[in-house]
């Protein structure tokens, strides 16, 4: 045959073998596409990634998402409310929301002993499921009858109060973890337990239940220590909390204000090769929503920057402290910073895509160095034996 017929025959065979779907459930010629496409956005992110030595930053060349603090009230917040925010939370990109499961809510006396009510925690869990969204679980409040109280506290204040037996509380508390399975992704032990309007009780005793929780968690948990709500006061908090017997594998914090790479680089040297955890982080929007927007643009890289592993952003306005709070309009809601938040997290998603290249080894889930190399000195080095994988994230 002609050498000319040839190359016609070959090309005319390849066309066809591209038109066709091969036997046996060969991909579409459509997916190719799809799989050029997303190669080509790996290479326009990995193209903007700044050198190795510039601060890591989520809104460039980062797989890390900016999750979502919802305060959702797995007690008390309505229904329709609950999936509609549950919803936002996973149109905004985020991959772990967190809300509040509140002991004493499900934990309750009777006369054959203490009981349990999963139905609203169980409807949380379906919600986190049906959106495809995983959960961080903030366990606060101690149940009726539990409670070591300040002499005068009111009875409604009592669920404030530190437990009066460690042991017996964290029993009640694991069962609401297993019952929960791997429908929450991780739990989060009280909120602010450094402040008074959330937990009355002394470091020692919170140290004593959460070292409790831990052990008889036995490894099959995620927890995280109580997002303190400032340094200042929450790491002296800890420090008493952790040499009273506090136990956990994730770091947890609340930063906001100014100097946030210095304020997270110093709650990273605290917990030392811990991953940290942002869980609470914004801006106000009152009375200007571009400020927010400004803000946020600098904040986030800035705490990852510092060696936050995981950030919260605030997804609803909220009064709970009056409307003059500057905490009443941190929400990204309906503002221009939810497409900001947006546009990152839509950005992460890709890089997770991106085929990885051979790194160096780290020694923690989110790639990042070891204590040493990430903080220098660490407060307390070791302090727990738990294993890091990269699905914690």
């Amino acid at each position: 045959m002609p050498k000319h017929r040839t190359f016609a025959v070959l090309a005319l065979a390849v066309a066809v073998g591209l038109a066709l779907p091969a036997a046996g459930g060969a991909v579409p010629r459509a997916a190719f596409g799809d799989r050029l496409e997303e190669r080509a956005s790996c290479l326009s992110e990995r193209g903007r990634r700044k050198p190795a030595h510039a601060a890591r930053g989520p809104l460039r060349g980062s797989s890390s998402s900016i999750q979502s603090h919802s305060m959702i009230h797995t007690c008390c917040t309505p229904d329709a409310d609950r999936g509609n925010l549950m919803a936002a939370a996973k149109a905004s990109g985020a991959r772990i929301v967190r809300l509040d499961v509140e002991v004493h809510g499900i934990v309750y006396p009777s006369p054959s002993g203490y009981r349990y009510d999963f139905s609203k925690l169980d409807e949380v869990v379906a919600l986190g499921r049906r959106h495809g969204i995983r959960i961080l679980g903030i366990l606060s409040g101690t149940p009726a009858g539990m409670s070591d109280c300040p002499a005068g506290t009111a009875p409604e204040a009592a669920w404030k109060c530190a437990p009066a037996d460690p042991d017996e509380y964290a029993r009640h508390v694991v069962a609401i973890m297993e019952h929960a399975g791997d429908g929450v992704h991780a739990w989060e032990f009280w909120n602010e337990p450094d402040l008074s309007y959330m937990y009355t009780g002394s470091p020692e005793a919170y140290g004593r239940a959460l070292g409790a929780i831990h052990a008889h968690g036995a490894g099959r948990f995620r927890i995280t220590t109580g997002g303190i709500a400032d340094l200042t006061g929450g790491l002296p908090f800890l420090r008493r909390a952790i040499a009273a017997g506090a136990r956990f594998d994730i770091g947890n914090v609340h930063l906001r204000g100014t100097d946030l790479r210095a304020q997270a680089k110093r709650a990273a040297n605290f917990f030392g090769d811990l991953p940290l955890w942002v869980t609470e982080h914004g801006y106000p929007s009152h009375p200007a929503p571009e400020d927010q927007l400004r803000n946020l643009r600098k904040s986030l890289p800035a705490l990852r920057a510092g060696g936050a592993d995981q950030v919260f952003v605030t997804l609803r306005d909220i009064d709970e402290f009056g409307r003059d709070s500057p905490f009443a309009s941190e929400g990204i809601l309906g503002k221009p910073a939810w497409e900001l938040v947006v546009s990152i997290n839509r950005r992460a998603k890709v890089m997770r895509r991106c085929p990885r290249r051979a790194r160096r080894p780290y020694d923690n889930y989110f790639m990042n160095p070891s204590c040493t190399a990430k903080v220098g000195v660490c407060e307390f080095p070791n302090r727990t034996v738990t294993r890091r994988s990269t699905e914690w994230e």
